[in-house]
């Protein structure tokens, strides 16, 4: 089974679609002669019921920074492209900040952990760590404020010096030091788990072919309630059975007395209201029920 949902220019290339074990192994070797390939495995056999889908990803120079020696690396939008084709999910319970000594606020360490599936069906972990420094003196915050350049405008003046621009951006960065550092503990552990490396302008040229796979199952009345049980079982797969909150039911509102009104709409008698419930009397003992010492003089 193949299903082939890519135009025939990209065809030449790589296909993207749906390939089950008839085809699979092809369109791997494809893959890896005319594509960055993404993929657990450069052959596979594949369980019962389960196909592989090829996602093609074409990045630009707008997907790239100059890392020197001309060669590119890719950006967190890039990575997240592929990271999202190849199916790699965190795990919020196992990631967080990590403790490190000296405490300090400017200090943060983050780990990362997550998963994506391999071809055979085995979870791959996915683990990434950093660590961000941004106290006065260290080398991260010499190379912000070295790093700054100055703004102009389209005269060429100066409107910003370099050194209020890096003052900034430090600030900036101490503000949101852990998400910061969250971001890259993620990027390093997807880039580490796809193996991403840098790449010269001609390698940019070739798409990224990512391979994962998928449970299809078969049209018995088995496979369609398990499809449905795997689809709606999402949310608890990733947070637990949790029961839904139970809300008390709103107190019915007290029925009002009705009037009697003449024909000029003045009252002829007033209902009989209930009485007001006596006043709530404290226990005795208790401090509100006896009186406040009086003030010293």
């Amino acid at each position: 089974m193949t299903t082939n949902n890519a135009p025939a220019a990209r065809q030449a290339i790589v296909a993207s679609g749906t390939f089950d074990n008839d085809s699979i192994n092809e369109q791997l070797r494809l893959a890896s002669e005319r594509c960055h390939m993404i993929s657990s495995a450069t052959s596979v056999r594949l369980p019962p019921g389960c196909a592989v889908v090829c996602s093609v990803v074409q990045l630009g120079a707008s997907d790239v920074y100059d890392v020197g020696g001309g060669r590119k690396a890719l950006l967190r939008v890039a990575l997240l492209k592929l990271a999202n084709a190849a199916g790699i999910c965190w795990d919020a319970n196992a990631s967080g900040r990590v403790v490190v000594h000296p405490r300090h606020p400017y200090l943060v360490s983050y780990r990362a952990q997550g998963a994506w599936r391999g071809l055979d069906g085995t979870w791959l972990p996915v683990v990434g760590d950093a660590m961000l420094d941004l106290r006065d003196g260290t080398a991260a915050v010499q190379k912000i404020l070295e790093s700054a350049r100055p703004r102009v405008d389209d005269a060429g003046n100066v409107r910003v010096s370099a050194e209020e621009v890096g003052r900034v951006q430090l600030r900036d960065m101490r503000a949101k030091i852990l998400e910061h550092c969250q971001s890259r503990a993620e990027l390093r552990g997807i880039r580490k788990a796809l193996a991403i490396r840098s790449y010269t302008l001609d390698e940019l040229k070739r798409p990224w072919a990512v391979f994962k796979p998928v449970w299809i199952g078969s049209d018995s009345a088995e496979d369609r309630a398990a499809v449905r049980a795997s689809f709606l079982g999402g949310v608890s797969a990733l947070f637990g059975n949790r029961p839904a909150p139970r809300l008390a039911a709103a107190p019915a509102p007290a029925a009002l007395p009705a009037h009697d009104f003449t024909a000029d709409g003045e009252v002829l008698e007033e209902p009989d209201l209930p009485d007001d419930p006596p006043p709530h009397e404290e226990p005795a003992g208790h401090p509100a029920a006896t009186d406040a010492p009086a003030a010293r003089p």
